[in-house]
C-alpha cells in the first residue's frame, strides 16, 4: 500500500512539474478542488486523476462516450469467452453432461422470478418513458417483431406478455423478418425423418400461469413435483408445436399484432389528452389567484375563463371519442384471441420426437456455446441510459423500485468497487461480507434515491427532481443507422448535459456552476461504468444460461442475488476483473497518447529555450569580438596563389 502510494505520489509530481513548466493547467469550470490524492488506490480512480491533471474533465466524458462507441464489442468477445471457460470449470472432467432424453423431452420449469432478480422484465419495451432504455432493437418494432429479437431480454419479454405458443430463439443469422418463412407447419416439413438444425431453434421458451397446463416435446402432460404459478417453460433445442393450420394462425397472430400497436396508439393519445386538460385545469384555478391579486380585471377574468372550460369541454369529446375506439379494439382483439386459441387447443397440431432434436445426446458444453454465440450483450444506447442511471436515478425513480430493490443495487455496487481495488487471485468466503456501517450507509443511499434525490458520496446534496424524458432524450438518435461517430457525439453530448444541469440545481438565479458536484459526478464516471456494464451481464439472458446449467447439474436454482454471487462469486469476481481490465487498458492507451503529446510539447518548450540560450550565446561572443576593434580581422583573405579552376563560359555539348 506505501509503495503503491509512493508511485501515485511520484508520477502526480512528475506530470505536475511538466504542466508547470508548460504553464499549462487542465481546465476545471473554476471550481475549487479537494481531492485527496492518496484516499484510493483504486486504479480507475487515479485514472481519472492522470486524465484530470493532463487533459481536464470534459475530455474524460469524451473518452468514456469513445469507449462506449467503439469498444463494447471487443469486451462482449471478452467477457463470453470468460463465460464459456466459467462454464466449463463448473463441469468437471466426470461430470460432462450429455443432454439425455428426459432434460431434452420434459424441459426446465422456472419460476419468472428466478430468472428476473434484478425486476427488468416487469417494465415494457414498448414505454417510451421508461422502458425501452433496458432494450435494444425495439425502436417502431411490433409485438410479433419481438418474436425475432436481437436482444433476448425483449424476447423473453414476448414470450411472457403476448406468446399464445411456444416460441423458438435462433441465431442471429438465421432469424427472418417474415416469421412464417420458418413457422413451424406441415408446409415447411420436407423430410420428416430429418434432424433438426441449429438454426430451427437452440432454445423454446412458452409462459403458462400455472404449472398444470404445462406440456412436454411430445404434447404429453408434464407432471411437476413442485407446484409452480407464472411459469417459464424452458426447452433445449426447438420444441415448438407444428400445426396443420398454420398458415391461418400465422395470419391471425399478425393481426393481432397491429391491433395491439393500434391499441398502445390509442392509449398514448389518451394519455395526451389527459395531460392537455389537466393543464387547462391548472390554468383555470389560477385564475381566481390573478384575480384576488388584480394582475388581472373580470372582464379578462371571464374572458380566459370561458376560453378554458371551451377547451376542456373539446378535449373531453376527443376522449371521449378515443374511449369508445380503444373499447371496439379490445372488442377486435378477443376475437383474435379466441381464433388463435381455437387453433391452438383444438388438437389441430403435433409435436416431433425427442430424437429429432438438434441437441439430443450432444455434450451441454456445446449447447452452452450455441447460446452464448447468438446473444449480445451490450448495447450502446442500453449502457448509456444505464450510466446516466447510476449517477442521477433518472431511471430507477421512476421505476419506482421498493427499498430492496435499490439496496442490492447499492450492495452489487459495492461488491464491484471491492473487486476493483484488489487483485487477489481467489476471493475469500468473507470477501462479500459488510459492517454495519456499510449496511447504513447503503440503507440511507437507497432511501435517498428513492425519494428522487441525489446523492453524492453517501449525503444528499440536491433535492432535484431530474426529469428523465428530457436527459434521455438524447439517446433516443442513437438507432440502428448510426455510425461510431454519431453515437460517440450523442452520449458525450448527454453526458455533458447531465453534469451541467445537476451543477446548477442551486445556482439557478445566476446560473452559476457549482464545480464541486460536477467534478465528484465525473470523478465517479469510470466505477459506474464498470458497475453499469457488469450488471447488463448479470441480466435474465444471462442468468437463465446460468441456471440452466445449474439445473441439468441437479443443483438449486431458486437463489437470489445475492445468495448466487455468495455460492459462485469467482465467477462474479472474474467479469468484474475482465471488464476493469478492459476498461483499464482502453483508457491507459488514451492516457498515453496525452502524456506523449504532454512530453512532446515540453520537448519543444526546453529545445526552443536551448535554442534562444545558444543564439544569445553566440551573439554575446560576435559583440565581444567587436569591441576589439582592429585586433581581430574576420576579413576572408584573398588567395590567388592557389590552382582556381574556371567554369566554362557555354557548356561542352550545345545540346545541354
Amino acid at each position: 500500500m506505501a509503495k503503491t502510494k509512493e508511485k501515485i505520489d511520484e508520477t502526480l509530481g512528475i506530470i505536475n512539474s511538466a504542466l508547470t513548466i508548460l504553464n499549462k493547467y487542465p481546465a476545471l469550470d473554476n471550481a475549487r478542488e479537494s481531492i485527496d490524492f492518496q484516499s484510493s488506490i483504486n486504479p480507475l480512480s487515479f485514472l481519472m486523476k492522470l486524465f484530470k491533471s493532463t487533459s481536464g474533465y470534459n475530455f474524460v466524458i469524451k473518452i468514456i462516450a469513445r469507449f462506449v462507441a467503439y469498444q463494447l464489442p471487443v469486451i462482449e468477445n471478452a467477457i463470453k469467452a470468460l463465460l464459456l471457460a466459467q462454464l466449463k470449470g463448473m463441469l468437471s472432467c466426470s461430470v460432462n453432461p450429455l443432454l439425455a432424453k428426459k432434460i431434452i423431452k420434459e424441459g426446465i420449469v422456472f419460476n419468472i422470478n428466478e430468472i428476473d432478480v434484478s425486476d427488468l422484465l416487469k417494465y415494457s419495451p414498448f414505454d417510451k418513458k421508461v422502458g425501452n432504455y433496458f432494450y435494444f432493437g425495439t425502436e417502431g418494432a411490433r409485438m410479433g417483431d419481438l418474436k425475432n429479437s436481437r436482444d433476448m431480454n425483449a424476447f423473453i419479454w414476448c414470450v411472457i406478455n403476448e406468446s399464445h405458443r411456444r416460441y423458438s430463439w435462433k441465431p442471429s443469422k438465421n432469424k427472418q423478418d417474415d416469421e412464417f418463412r420458418d413457422f413451424p407447419s406441415d408446409e415447411n416439413k420436407t423430410k420428416k425423418t430429418e434432424r433438426d438444425k441449429k438454426s430451427d431453434g437452440i432454445l423454446t421458451l412458452e409462459y403458462k400461469e400455472s404449472s398444470s397446463s404445462l406440456k412436454d416435446a411430445e404434447g404429453k402432460r408434464l407432471e411437476t413435483h413442485t407446484p409452480y404459478t407464472n411459469c417459464l417453460h424452458v426447452f433445449i433445442g426447438d420444441a415448438r408445436e407444428n400445426f396443420t393450420d398454420g398458415k391461418k394462425l400465422f395470419d391471425y397472430e399478425n393481426q393481432l399484432d397491429k391491433t395491439n400497436d393500434y391499441i398502445r396508439e390509442n392509449e398514448s393519445k389518451i394519455d395526451s389528452k389527459q395531460f392537455e386538460r389537466e393543464e387547462f385545469e391548472t390554468k383555470k384555478q389560477t385564475l381566481d389567484d390573478k384575480l384576488s391579486a388584480k394582475e388581472i380585471d373580470e372582464d379578462t377574468y371571464k374572458r380566459e375563463y370561458n376560453s378554458y372550460v371551451t377547451q376542456i369541454e373539446q378535449i373531453n369529446k376527443s376522449i371521449s371519442g378515443l374511449e369508445n375506439t380503444r373499447q371496439s379494439l379490445y372488442e377486435d382483439k378477443r376475437k383474435f384471441q379466441t381464433q388463435i386459441s381455437k387453433i391452438i387447443d383444438g388438437g389441430l397440431k403435433y409435436w416431433e420426437g425427442i430424437t429429432k432434436n438438434y441437441y439430443y445426446h450432444k455434450p451441454l458444453i456445446k449447447f452452452n456455446y450455441d447460446y452464448i454465440a447468438s446473444l449480445r450483450l451490450f448495447d450502446e444506447k442500453v449502457l448509456a441510459a444505464k450510466l446516466l442511471d447510476s449517477i442521477t436515478g433518472i431511471l430507477t425513480i421512476d421505476m419506482n423500485l421498493s427499498f430492496k430493490q435499490q439496496l442490492i443495487r447499492e450492495e452489487v455496487k459495492k461488491m464491484v468497487k471491492m473487486v476493483i481495488e484488489t487483485d487477489d487471485a481467489e476471493v475469500s468466503d468473507c470477501f462479500f461480507t459488510f459492517t454495519n456501517d456499510d449496511y447504513d450507509a447503503m440503507s440511507r443511499k437507497a432511501e435517498l434515491r428513492k425519494a428522487g434525490l441525489l446523492t453524492l458520496n453517501g449525503e444528499a446534496t440536491s433535492a432535484v427532481k431530474v426529469n428523465a424524458e428530457d436527459i434521455l432524450y438524447h439517446l433516443n438518435n442513437i438507432s440502428a443507422s448510426a455510425n461510431k461517430e454519431e453515437i460517440e457525439n450523442i452520449i458525450e453530448g448527454g453526458l455533458i448535459d447531465i453534469t451541467k444541469e445537476l451543477s446548477n440545481v442551486n445556482y439557478t438565479e445566476d446560473e452559476t456552476i457549482n464545480g464541486g458536484v460536477r467534478i465528484n459526478i465525473i470523478e465517479n464516471l469510470l466505477s459506474e461504468l464498470a458497475y453499469v456494464m457488469v450488471s447488463s451481464v448479470l441480466s435474465p439472458k444471462i442468468y437463465l444460461l446460468l441456471l440452466i446449467n445449474l439445473k441439468v447439474m441437479g443443483a438449486e436454482t431458486n437463489l437470489t442475488i445475492e445468495q448466487f454471487i455468495g455460492n459462485y462469486r469467482q465467477l462474479f469476481v472474474n467479469i468484474v476483473r475482465a471488464i476493469r481490465d478492459a476498461i483499464l487498458e482502453f483508457f491507459v492507451t488514451e492516457l498515453k497518447k496525452q502524456i506523449e503529446k504532454l512530453a512532446d510539447d515540453v520537448r519543444v518548450l526546453l529545445t526552443n529555450e536551448q535554442v534562444k540560450y545558444y543564439t544569445r550565446l553566440i551573439m554575446r561572443i560576435i559583440e565581444c569580438f567587436k569591441s576589439h576593434g582592429d585586433e581581430y580581422d574576420f576579413n576572408i583573405d584573398d588567395v590567388d596563389y592557389a590552382d582556381i579552376i574556371t567554369e566554362e563560359a557555354q557548356p561542352l555539348n550545345s545540346d545541354c
